[in-house]
């Protein structure tokens, strides 16, 4: 079982306990995700804490929050920026996954999971909506996908030219 199905599973557990809404659905999703961003910050600062240039500027007597904040945290944004287009696609496939269960937003606010349920009792006669929500939903999720694949080879190239 990959990771993605684990957090699609613990979602879906916490909101099945909470009860569908905006804020349960946000609050799981932080759950979920909120371990990689930890993950990224930790080896980033772990990684570079003993690179040459820090070290370097060390010796020179900058002074840490100085060290953090203009060489640290520009590298470790352009990493979280590449995980969070990344993680997007997936957050819009369980909410969209949620929403079709019945355990998403709500009726009142329009996402594809509740289109795409609300077009499944028309299948037989129309599907082309059912068709229509669901491709613009997978068009959306591989959109960032696509956004995380261009700045994580954005971000490379950068490094390697700077």
């Amino acid at each position: 079982m990959t990771k993605k199905w684990e957090g699609f599973y613990m979602v879906l557990f916490l909101v099945s306990l909470m009860g569908g809404g905006l804020w349960p659905l946000l609050i799981t999703l932080s759950i979920v995700y909120i371990p990689y961003y930890i993950r990224i910050i930790q080896g980033n600062m772990i990684r570079f804490k003993t690179a040459g240039y820090i070290l370097s500027l060390r010796a020179r007597g900058v002074k840490n929050i100085n060290i953090i904040f203009k060489h640290l945290v520009p590298l470790t944004v352009r990493q979280i920026s590449v995980q969070a287009s990344y993680n997007a696609g997936g957050a819009i496939f369980i909410t969209t996954t949620l929403g079709f269960l019945g355990l998403g937003i709500g009726s009142s606010i329009i996402e594809f999971g509740g289109m795409i349920g609300d077009s499944l009792s028309y299948l037989l006669v129309h599907p082309w909506p059912l068709i229509f929500y669901s491709g613009f939903a997978l068009i959306t999720s591989y959109f960032f996908n696509l956004l995380g694949e261009y700045l994580k080879n954005l971000f490379t190239q950068h490094e390697y030219t700077s």
